[in-house]
């Protein structure tokens, strides 16, 4: 608190379920209407807003596109009388722009939501209890699904090679949830 800048307190106030209208979506910390760490500061040095998970920390604040949820909620909001509900896996919902396909969230894809994209890189990995290595060069957007059975996975990100700002601009993005339309970690 002090190092926010006077007169901008509420900003930073919570607000109730009743005074909000979430559509029913889970909140995103990738939302483009999330602020980012440094926000009302008056020490660029300190930040004013902390992540619950400290994972998150670097996914808060972006503005480079709205997120999935972000779109996802405009459109229950302005279009969801326009299509019929479809089988949509995984956070996704049917698209009003083409009532016949899924759209889905980022790392996703295939008619319901449930297959990696086909990018030229990426694909689908079983985790097993001996470590494997996972190596990427160049300036790609790639999607990996690692899957396990009754474990849990562990990875080690070393030697990545970009700049990641306060708010990450280039980044790898962990999903570790069931909940694949809400942004993951950033790193």
């Amino acid at each position: 608190k002090q190092y926010i800048i006077r007169g901008t307190d509420g900003n930073f106030e919570r607000r109730t379920t009743e005074e909000i209208e979430d559509m029913g979506l889970p909140y995103d910390l990738g939302s483009v209407m999330h602020y980012g760490p440094n926000a009302f500061t008056v020490d660029w040095d300190q930040i004013t807003i902390k992540t619950n998970d400290q994972n998150y920390q670097r996914t808060i604040g972006q503005r480079t596109q709205p997120s999935f949820i972000d779109v996802k909620q405009v459109n229950r909001l302005y279009c969801n009388e326009v299509c019929a509900p479809l089988p949509c896996q995984n956070g996704g919902y049917a698209d009003p722009n083409n009532c016949n396909v899924c759209k889905c969230p980022p790392g996703l894809a295939g008619k319901t939501c449930e297959e990696i994209p086909q990018v030229g890189c990426g694909g689908e990995l079983m985790a097993t209890p001996i470590w494997q290595e996972l190596a990427h060069r160049g300036k790609k957007k790639c999607y990996w699904r690692i899957r396990t059975t009754n474990a849990r996975i562990r990875f080690i990100l070393n030697n990545i090679s970009y700049r990641c700002e306060t708010t990450c601009k280039a980044y790898v993005e962990i999903k570790h949830n069931s909940d694949f339309q809400q942004t993951g970690f950033r790193a």
